[in-house]
């Protein structure tokens, strides 16, 4: 039963299914708790949190994730192979949390455990959530200002990745078009423009392939890297293919709806392209038609 919730709630988690998440989670841990293994506990607090996180209930995510730790840790005490799964719970922590300082400490100890437990010359195991840490790491060091610090991590997360999508055709995908879309964003932060292009082009190359395949499990991150790869072409001074990019960006944010980043990067597209006002104009009167259907 553990494991239906669990892949139902991830399954829901993909889709942006937040709240529905949330209470399958809620609901399988109501079954488990008293009953269930150790484990099972944990793994049911982890997918709580990361479900409550989506739905913007950051407090609640934080404790959940806290609540998973502290279960694995005890865990781990008696079965020191469970360790990883210290490792797992940290990392999503490293996201969770509001204070960038804190989140350093926590993905920063994921990643100490992710690499004690990486086995050989080949880091790239599935139980072995490094790649996730290095990222969650990456975006802490970036929120710090620590911006030619954060490309690092967040390089090695995205090989890693590459190795696990390899290895497993199909399993992995998803995971490393994002943290090629990071990366970008990333080498962007720390002034590497033609870099950005490179792995934000990869991106949504994989994300292309990703929607045509399950379009709703997909198109929010596919309208984000298109953003992303359209903002790196603007700082290479690649005019014409950053106008096309963010036509087609525009094009998916208005129909998928309102979405806080997405907007912020496309806003900072149509300032930088011109003629500006003219597609100023053209994102207000999309930002005012999706007013007008939610309003109906």
């Amino acid at each position: 039963m553990v494991r239906i919730a669990f892949d139902l709630v991830y399954r829901l988690f993909q889709w942006r299914y937040f709240d529905d998440g949330t209470a399958v989670a809620e609901a399988a841990l109501a079954v488990v708790d008293g009953h269930g293994t150790t484990s099972d506990r944990g793994g049911l607090h982890t997918i709580l949190g990361m479900a409550l996180f989506g739905a913007g209930r950051r407090a609640e995510a934080v404790a959940a994730t806290q609540e998973s730790i502290r279960i694995y840790r005890e865990l781990a005490r008696d079965q020191p192979d469970a360790e990883p799964l210290v490792g797992r719970s940290l990392a999503n922590l490293g996201i969770q949390e509001p204070d960038p300082e804190r989140r350093r400490v926590a993905a920063e100890e994921a990643v100490s455990i992710g690499r004690r437990w990486a086995r050989g010359d080949d880091p790239a195991l599935p139980e072995v959530e490094l790649a996730g840490a290095l990222h969650n790491l990456s975006v802490a060091l970036a929120d710090l200002g620590r911006h030619s610090e954060a490309v690092a991590p967040a390089q090695e997360a995205m090989e890693i990745r590459r190795r696990q999508a390899q290895a497993a055709p199909g399993a992995f995908q998803r995971y490393f078009a994002d943290l090629l879309i990071h990366l970008s964003a990333k080498l962007l932060e720390a002034g590497r423009p033609e870099d950005a292009v490179l792995r934000a082009a990869e991106g949504v190359d994989v994300f292309r392939q990703l929607a045509a395949e399950d379009l709703r499990a997909h198109e929010h991150a596919l309208c984000d890297a298109l953003a992303r790869l359209g903002l790196a072409f603007v700082a290479g001074g690649r005019t014409e293919e950053a106008r096309e990019l963010h036509a087609q960006a525009m094009a998916l944010a208005a129909r998928l709806g309102e979405n806080a980043e997405v907007t912020a990067v496309l806003t900072e597209i149509t300032r930088a392209l011109p003629p500006a006002a003219e597609r100023g104009g053209l994102w207000h009167r999309i930002a005012k038609t999706r007013r007008g259907r939610r309003s109906t």
